[in-house]
C-alpha cells in the first residue's frame, strides 16, 4: 500500500507527459521532457509533496526522498549512461544526508571509482587478515578505575598505511562486507577475552554491531558458535 502511495504521488508531480516507471524495491524512476528549469520546479514539487505522510488505514508512514538527476545529452547520450549516472547522482543524494537533489556531475563517478578500489582492497584485506582490532578504555567517571574495553577494527595494508575506519567501514555497509568483517571482529575480541582471562583478567568488551549483522538470520547463533 505504501509504495502504491508513493507510485501515485510521483505520477501526480510528474505531470501528464511525465513517465515513471518503478525498478523494484524502493526505487523510481522519471522521464521528463521538459527543460530544465521545468524539471526543476517538478523535482522541488516531489519533494515537497514527500514532506506530508503516508495515511496506512490510520497509522501515519513518513519517507525520505534522494533524487539523483541526469540530463541528456549533457550526462551521457544513451539509455545505459543515463540511468547509471543518475544513480550515481542518487547515491551523492544519500551520502550528502538523504532527503536531498543532487545532479550528476563527473567528480561524482570519481568518488564511485574510489569506493570501488576500496571494496576490492577491504575484501582482499579480509582473505589475509590485514585487520586487527585496538582497545579503547572504559573508565569509571567516579572511581577513575578501568571499568573494560571497547573493540575497534583497524586496517593496516601490508605496506603499513592505515585505512581510516570512516572511509572503509560505510563502503563496507553498503556492500554487504559489513557481515564477513564483523565476524572477523567477533572473532578476533572473543581470542583477546580469552587471552586475558588464562592471564587473570577478565574485562567487559565492547563490541559495535551493525544493523545488517542484527538482520542476518544466523547472526545469533554464528555469535553464540564465537563465544
Amino acid at each position: 500500500r505504501l509504495l502504491q502511495a508513493v507510485a501515485k504521488r510521483i505520477t501526480q508531480c510528474a505531470g501528464e507527459d511525465g513517465f515513471v516507471a518503478r525498478f523494484g524495491g524502493d526505487e523510481f524512476a522519471i522521464i521528463s521532457p521538459h527543460e530544465p528549469n521545468v524539471v526543476d520546479q517538478i523535482l522541488e514539487s516531489l519533494h515537497a509533496s514527500f514532506r506530508e505522510p503516508f495515511d496506512l488505514r490510520g497509522t501515519e508512514a513518513h519517507v525520505g526522498l534522494s533524487i539523483g538527476v541526469t540530463r541528456y545529452p549533457e550526462h551521457g547520450d544513451d539509455v545505459d549512461t543515463l540511468m547509471s549516472n543518475a544513480d550515481i547522482a542518487m547515491y551523492a543524494a544519500k551520502t550528502a544526508g538523504k532527503n536531498l537533489i543532487r545532479q550528476f556531475a563527473s567528480e561524482m563517478q570519481q568518488e564511485v571509482n574510489l569506493r570501488t578500489e576500496v571494496q576490492t582492497r577491504l575484501r582482499h584485506a579480509l582473505e589475509v587478515g590485514e585487520l586487527s582490532l585496538w582497545f579503547q578504555p572504559k573508565v569509571c567517571a567516579i572511581t577513575r578505575r578501568p571499568k573494560g574495553c571497547e573493540a575497534l577494527v583497524r586496517w593496516r595494508t601490508a605496506d603499513g598505511e592505515y585505512i581510516s575506519p570512516g572511509d572503509f567501514i560505510p563502503i563496507a555497509e553498503q556492500t554487504g562486507l559489513i557481515l564477513p568483517l564483523g565476524e572477523v571482529v567477533f572473532d578476533l575480541a572473543a581470542e583477546h577475552a580469552s587471552r586475558w582471562a588464562r592471564q587473570g583478567m577478565a574485562p567487559d568488551v565492547a563490541v559495535n554491531v551493525s544493523p545488517q549483522q542484527l538482520r542476518h538470520p544466523r547472526f545469533l547463533s554464528r555469535l553464540m558458535k564465537t563465544l
